[in-house]
Order: C-alpha cells, then structure tokens, then sequence
C-alpha cells in the first residue's frame, strides 16, 4: 500500500483537497483507501496496547498477511472559502509547539505498534495549510528539538525533549515531562496536497508528511 500515493490522489481538487475537521481528514482517507484496494480491511480508533500503555489507533488496516498502523494529524490555519460548491471555515490552531511533539509522539507510537508486532508498517501522517509546520525549525522554542520542518533528519533512537523545562500547564498534564525516542532514521519531505491560490500566508497551500516506519521484515512489502 503506496500512502503518500494515496495522499495525494485524495488531494485532488475533484476529490477531497480541504477537510473540515481531522475527523473528515481521517474518514476520507479510510474511504480512499478502500477505494484503491478493494481488499482492504479498516477499522477505525481500534484499541492496541503495548506492555501498560493502551492507545487508540487511527486507522488500522489488514491486506493479506500486512498490518498498517496510521495515525493522523490535522492542524490548521485559518481559513475561508468555498471548494467544490462546499464552505470551509478553518481555525486556526497557534499552538504550533503542542502540534510539533504530538506528529511525533504519533511516530513514535506506530514504531511502538510495529516493533511489538502488532502492526507489520507504520505511518504517521501530518496534514496542514500552516507553513510554520515545514518552514519554521522552532529554533529558540520548547519544541525546538520536535523540528517538522521541511529536510529535518532524524535518527533511530534519537531521543528528544521539551526545551526549558516548560510548566505542565503550559503543554498539558499529558505531554510534561515527556521525552520521545525516535523509531526510524529519516528525512522529513513535505509534498504539497493542495493548492488553492499559491499563497502560504493566507492558508492556500496544503502539504503533507508521511513517514513510514517498517517493515521488520522486508518479506512483508
């Protein structure tokens, strides 16, 4: 299952190239990919547990003897408009630190998933129309070291944490403290996904990332 591929068929303007809620983001996805392979089974917030930890995963699809763990994240940036004879009106979502540390917390749990043996390929998926997700490097940020931009290199159990010591209220009682390791070595390459007038500032331009993590076992592609 090719799902930077899928991506991006999905984000043609006769599909579906804007969502309204990362709900919409992730129904439209599972229908797009039940629409390339008709043998897929999906199944939507499945519960998985690793060891203590029970996580709700996004999208867990079955074909054949592969598992694909998916999980999804929608940030926006404000804006309105009407795309295909339908009206969007999008927030925008400043808390760009608490967005840097959940894409890769998301990656860190599929690594999780998948080195349990509970998933054969994992997938984290960050979808937005707000550039400083892949043009700002959060220098000088308590997300400083969850850079997403564009180009970021990232290596396998490289560990990762919150600059400065921020206060539990500040990022939230679920992410204090946290430090993320890192499943996989590689680049972050942002692909565009949409495009609705060529402008970054006024939240045109949709990209996405998506970074695999797995196979174990090179038979399972």
């Amino acid at each position: 299952m090719n799902l930077p591929a899928i991506l991006s068929c999905l984000g043609k303007k006769e599909n579906r190239p804007i969502f309204h809620s990362e709900a919409d983001f992730q129904f439209a996805l599972c229908q797009q990919i039940a629409a390339t392979h008709r043998d897929a089974k999906i199944r939507l917030e499945k519960c998985m547990q690793v060891g203590e930890r029970k996580y709700e995963l996004d999208i867990f699809v079955v074909r054949g003897n592969t598992k694909y763990a998916i999980e999804l994240k929608y940030k926006t940036k404000s804006f309105e408009g009407s795309i295909n004879h339908e009206r969007y009106s999008l927030k925008n979502q400043n808390a760009s630190n608490l967005g840097r540390f959940d894409y890769f917390d998301d990656l860190e749990r599929v690594g999780k998933l998948v080195r349990a043996n509970l998933a054969s390929i994992g997938y984290a998926i960050f979808l937005s129309n707000h550039s400083v997700f892949w043009r700002g490097n959060g220098q000088g940020a308590i997300s400083e070291q969850f850079n997403t931009a564009d180009g970021r290199e990232v290596e396998v159990d490289q560990t990762m944490s919150w600059v400065g010591n921020p206060s539990r209220g500040s990022v939230g009682a679920s992410r204090f403290g946290r430090t993320i390791v890192s499943p996989v070595t590689t680049q972050f390459q942002w692909q565009e996904f949409s495009n609705f007038g060529n402008n970054e500032r006024r939240g045109q331009v949709f990209k996405f990332l998506c970074n695999q993590v797995g196979p174990q076992n090179p038979e399972v592609m």
